[in-house]
């Protein structure tokens, strides 16, 4: 028998919504048999960005964005592990204020696309003060076109906040690439 889970990742999108259906065992019962199936059904759409705001901790100068591709989510936890001046700062994943908020959006690859990208684009609005970026090695607003970063976050970002590219190869290597309110590198 499969998996619930597994069930629901082969679902396919009709649109930007998905029918998720799943039955629950009910307990025993003084007026039936016991192992009773209830059977639920809802229609998921991707969460607005005030719902993914309202889901992540974002306080000021807390904030670390990274793009580069799968490796990247490690190398910015080394990051912050490591590097004296991203003490106190977290990635997207770790701000959720409920761990398992985000997960009926993960189970198809199509819904799980678009909570990423509307999640991101809610941490950069949400996000003030000083804000870290780890990019590949390079400078300036030059990265991959087309990346989460790239779409989502970096045009979100407000103006007063202050962003510095860090590379993941050198920590002394850092860069503001928007002043934002003017700030002195730690």
């Amino acid at each position: 028998m499969r998996s619930i889970q597994q069930l629901l990742r082969a679902a396919v999108l009709a649109s930007s919504t998905i029918t998720i259906t799943y039955a629950a065992v009910l307990p025993a019962s003084p007026l039936g048999p016991e192992n009773v199936y209830a059977v639920h059904t809802r229609t998921l759409a991707p969460p607005t960005v005030d719902a993914c705001k309202a889901q992540l901790k974002v306080p000021p100068d807390t904030t670390l964005f990274y793009s580069g591709g799968p490796t990247y989510y490690q190398m910015a936890i080394d990051a912050i592990n490591t590097r004296e001046y991203l003490d106190g700062y977290e990635i997207m994943a770790q701000k959720w204020r409920d761990e398992t908020w985000k997960d009926p959006w993960l189970v198809d690859e199509d819904l799980s696309r678009q909570f990423w990208d509307i999640c991101s684009r809610a941490l950069a609005e949400a996000t003030s003060g000083v804000a870290y970026v780890l990019l590949p090695k390079g400078t300036g607003t030059h990265w991959a076109n087309g990346t989460v970063w790239d779409r989502m976050e970096w045009p979100n970002i407000a103006d007063e906040v202050a962003v510095i590219r860090i590379n993941p190869d050198d920590p002394e290597d850092r860069e503001f690439i928007k002043t934002g309110v003017a700030r002195v590198l730690d």
